[in-house]
């Protein structure tokens, strides 16, 4: 049942990741991910074989409206468990195939009746689920009744999953469930979907009943999925006995079961760049493709949940439960089956006249802005690679020697710059899922990195929510249309909400919202302002209730401005790719975080502390003493502009007048450590508003003139002599830094960035009013 190529073509994902976090979630993410050390260590080791399940339903045959996402994290988990840690036991079953009868026999005879003691498993399921009246969990399969005759349920149970992974013969399990059961009927959340389906009804249920059913207050199991649990309890000798299971022995399960949403609450897939995904699906494959031999688990699972707050949408309550795997086996990635860090896709065709890479490693804030002339190189060989065009995350390449000499490596010092020949091999298990024969005969399944970037000019994406009736969508789509950013006539566009990606949403106030708000004088309800993607409001971009939309707009505009050069400078993020060796650290208190590129990784592993108790992105209390620190750890000098955007949407920059060197970038010397607040001669502290706050480390290899002159003009007109400084022209100093850190590319409007030369690194914090 394993997917054919063509079952490859890509619905995914990726898209902006400028996604504030709503307050609901900042707590709730915490438990995503970060407790847990086992998962990439069961998928990595080298002993047993590596079995896979894999479902994804977009498509229900009985009323339910189809999801879009689902067969998309299909394809994103198979491509990362094959050509990353070398799964070739892959059994898939999508929309229609993905009956719960066939679910419940593909995993008896896929797992239960092969696996060993020393295998490892993953089972996957991407869909709707839903919660019965009196709490229990189901996840709704192809065949799922929206409306259930009678009340007689034939979803599959939480209670039968749970049944079948105890029957496993290992305990070296991973359970990811990306799907919702949410009890509330929203349907969407801003530009996201929803994955569950409206809440279940109550139903008049005719007493007497002779089938031994589990009974609900208003529904009962059919009599085919009593007797698979009752089958399977004593076959397997499982435990519980079947209608003795609660949502809590799941904290108790072997493996460790990784769920996007507990019971009554909402798991959400994205639309990114031209299709969709589930939240929690592209977050554990994208950060498992970043990853290296040489990370801790631990410490990558705490990443996974700080990218699981920065990128969550309202509501959604990503879990981890289990009790874990074996605490005698020694879980410790091999090196020689993952590869170094780094890796931005794999070889995925080789045909007479086509070659193709799979992009999962690709962050969603960059997958928009590759275009044609980006090139790849082969871990394996240095071979490079020219991107001609691409679809999704489907990239069509030629050798570069086609086109032009390849791209010399930066001189940046050994320890952190390793030539193609010094990389660790792919071996061929791990590279194309066994085929061993191939590897050293064909590119096929060869990881491969970016070097260069080809970036356009992005604009500005804008969704009109559904609290503005039609006439004002109409008079919005025009002003915004003729809007004037910087002398940039067409830097805005606008979209329909859940077809695309964006930046941003612009709404009106409604009572719900201004509900959800902790404010003491929130937005009046009717007046019109701006959101994030996942409709959480930017709190003070609301104006006055009886204000047009169309002066709305225009008094917007320079809050526009600030989005829109932050959304320029991420299109330089690389620190996956980067071939300088850099590392940000913040630090308050018990909290020292650090976000920093391969290279630096690799010498040192990063840090990522965080108060006792807590888990993924950092949360700062307001006013407390705060830390900036940037290292280099290689061989050449490197030149920083720090810069901060907080949850207003309000771009700052870091100044600094003092001596000789007035008004220039941070300089960092080869193999040192600087504490800004010291070097400065300043005291940071961590400032309002609440909620987060992103910073940008933007390092090059060549001194930035340009964006020195700028800043020191900025921070003199406003009579700064150290410290941060909100941009009155905040585009212009974006395309300053561009131009600076970037080369004219060969078509209009495009810039190229080169890794060796450059390093742009994102971290955030939350800032609360209390830790």
């Amino acid at each position: 049942m394993k997917a054919s190529r063509r079952d490859f073509l890509v619905r995914s994902l990726l898209g902006t990741a400028g996604i504030a976090v709503a307050p609901q979630i900042e707590a709730a993410a915490q438990r995503i991910l970060g407790q847990s050390q086992t998962w990439g260590s069961a998928m990595a080791a080298t002993a047993g074989r590596k079995f896979a399940l894999l479902v994804g339903v977009d498509r229900y045959s009985n009323g339910l409206d189809p999801l879009q996402g689902c067969a998309t994290d299909v394809t994103l988990q198979q491509e990362v468990l094959e050509h990353r840690f070398g799964f070739s036991n892959i059994a898939t079953l999508i929309d229609e195939a993905a009956t719960r009868a066939a679910i419940e026999q593909t995993f008896i005879d896929h797992l239960i009746e092969q696996v060993e003691p020393n295998d490892s498993v993953v089972v996957h399921f991407s869909g709707y689920g839903r919660t019965l009246p009196d709490g229990s969990p189901l996840l709704m399969s192809a065949d799922a009744q929206a409306n259930p005759a009678g009340g007689e349920i034939t979803d599959l149970p939480l209670e039968t999953l749970y049944q079948l992974v105890q029957a496993l013969n290992t305990r070296l399990v991973t359970v990811v469930l990306d799907c919702g059961f949410a009890t509330e009927t929203t349907a969407e959340l801003g530009n996201w979907r929803v994955r569950s389906p409206l809440p279940l009804a109550s139903l008049e249920v005719a007493d007497g009943d002779d089938s031994g059913s589990y009974r609900h207050p208003d529904y009962r199991y059919a009599k085919a999925v009593l007797e698979r649990q009752t089958s399977i309890h004593e076959k397997y000798r499982t435990s519980p006995s079947p209608g003795s299971f609660s949502y809590g022995l799941i904290s108790r399960a072997q493996g460790n079961w990784i769920m996007a949403a507990a019971p009554g609450q909402a798991a959400a897939e994205g639309f990114w760049n031209g299709f969709s995904a589930g939240l929690l699906t592209y977050l554990l494959t994208q950060s498992l493709w970043e990853m290296g031999g040489v990370d801790d688990w631990q410490q990558l699972y705490q990443l996974t949940s700080a990218k699981a707050q920065q990128a969550a949408v309202p509501d959604e309550r990503p879990i981890l439960q289990g009790k874990g795997n074996s605490p005698n086996r020694p879980y410790s990635p091999d090196p020689s089956a993952i590869g170094p860090a780094g890796a931005s896709g794999v070889i995925h065709a080789v045909q007479d006249d086509r070659t193709d890479i799979w992009l999962g490693g690709i962050s969603p804030t960059v997958l928009p802005f590759l275009k044609p002339g980006t090139r790849f190189k082969d871990w394996n060989d240095g071979k490079e690679w020219v991107l001609k065009s691409r679809e999704q995350l489907t990239a069509r390449v030629e050798p570069a020697e086609d086109l032009s000499p390849p791209t010399p490596l930066s001189s940046e010092d050994a320890a952190t710059q390793q030539p193609a020949s010094q990389l660790p091999a792919i071996p061929a298990a791990a590279s194309t899922g066994g085929a061993a024969s191939q590897r050293t005969a064909s590119p096929l399944g060869a990881l491969v990195t970016e070097v260069q970037r080809v970036i356009p000019l992005a604009r500005l994406a804008i969704a009109l929510d559904n609290s503005l009736q039609r006439i004002e969508k109409v008079d919005v789509s025009s002003v915004l249309s003729n809007a004037n950013l910087a002398g940039e006539l067409h830097a805005l566009e606008t979209a329909q909400l859940q077809e695309r990606a964006v930046d941003c949403l612009f709404g009106r106030m409604t009572p719900d919202l201004q509900a959800q708000l902790t404010l003491e004088n929130p937005p009046e309800v009717g007046s019109y302002g701006l959101m994030w993607s996942g409709r959480v409001p930017l709190y003070d971009s609301f104006g006055n209730a009886g204000e047009a939309p169309k002066s709305a707009i225009k008094r917007l505009i320079p809050r526009l401005q600030h989005l829109l050069a932050v959304k320029r400078l991420r299109a330089t993020l690389n620190d996956n790719v980067s071939q300088l060796s850099v590392v940000l650290e913040i630090g308050s208190g018990e909290t020292t975080w650090q976000a920093g590129t391969a290279p630096a990784a690799t010498q040192t592993p990063l840090v990522r502390k965080l108060k006792r108790g807590r888990v993924g992105i950092p949360q700062l209390k307001v006013g407390a003493p705060l830390v900036y620190t940037l290292e280099n750890r290689g061989n050449t000098p490197i030149y920083v502009v720090l810069a901060v955007l907080d949850r207003l949407g309000r771009l700052c920059v870091l100044a600094n007048q003092g001596g000789d060197n007035a008004g220039a970038s941070i300089t960092i010397a080869s193999h040192s450590k600087v504490d800004l607040g010291q070097a400065l001669g300043i005291g940071f502290a961590v400032r309002s508003p609440q909620g987060l706050t992103e910073v940008f480390a933007i390092a090059s290899s060549n001194p930035m003139p340009a964006s020195e002159d700028a800043l020191q003009t900025v921070a003199q007109a406003m009579g700064i002599r150290s410290g941060f400084v909100m941009l009155p022209q905040p585009i212009d100093f974006a395309q300053t830094v561009l131009a600076d850190l970037t080369s004219p590319g060969t078509a209009e409007g495009t810039r190229l960035l080169d890794h060796a030369q450059s390093a742009t690194i994102g971290l955030a914090y939350t800032v609360v009013q209390s830790v």
